[in-house]
């Protein structure tokens, strides 16, 4: 039976990376979004729940679940609640990964296991996987996303406020790249994005 690789992709804010992992997707990789896995966990795990609540006050439970935007704000500014917050998801979220990988790897419905993991570098999961995919951009590409489809100067300041607190927790790109097996500079079109991804397919697909 052919092995099964696992491809973590990785990036900043804006960076194409759910571009990117949506094409490899369409490739045929079986793709997860470990911040869709957070959130579940967010959620539904109850212990996890307790545990949060009890690090962060009964406030951030609304209606028996995690509200998430107050999770942000308190965290986000207190880097000893984020780094505890994380000591409590992120071996649960590694739990998961693993949990639907043992159960995908048992099939050959899929070319590849793709996780789009904005912080797997950060938190030490790069040894997990076969491949790291770093994708980065130069800030003129990023505040041009940034400000796409954005209505006003506020609505654009408040994405601006956003994406600087969460990349303060990030590597930069050039940290990212350092580690990753597989960089990619994502400052032209989608199409050149998808160019470069689909020379890149083979090596993704091939047990090391």
């Amino acid at each position: 039976m052919l092995i099964l690789k696992k491809i973590a992709v990785t990036g900043g804010m804006y960076s194409g990376k759910t571009t990117a992992c949506k094409f490899l997707e369409s490739l045929g990789a079986y793709l997860l979004y470990s911040d869709n896995v957070v959130h579940h966990i967010l959620n539904y795990n109850t212990q996890c729940q307790a545990k949060l609540r009890h690090l962060l006050g009964s406030e951030i439970i609304v209606d028996g679940k995690c509200d998430r935007p107050k999770v942000a704000d308190i965290i986000f500014s207190n880097y000893d609640l984020l780094e505890a917050t994380e000591k409590i998801i992120h071996p649960l979220l590694l739990e998961e990964i693993t949990k639907q990988y043992e159960i995908l790897k048992q099939s050959n419905k899929y070319s590849c296991f793709c996780v789009e993991m904005p912080l797997v570098q950060e938190i030490g999961f790069s040894s997990y996987f076969d491949t790291v995919v770093a994708i980065s951009s130069n800030e003129e590409s990023i505040t041009e996303r940034m400000s796409h489809g954005t209505k006003s100067q506020k609505e654009f300041e408040k994405r601006q406020k956003d994406y600087r607190r969460r990349m303060h927790r990030q590597y930069s790109g050039a940290e990212k790249a350092q580690s990753a097996e597989i960089n990619i500079n994502n400052n032209g079109s989608i199409e050149e994005l998808k160019t470069e991804l689909l020379e890149l397919w083979p090596h993704l697909i091939t047990p090391s």
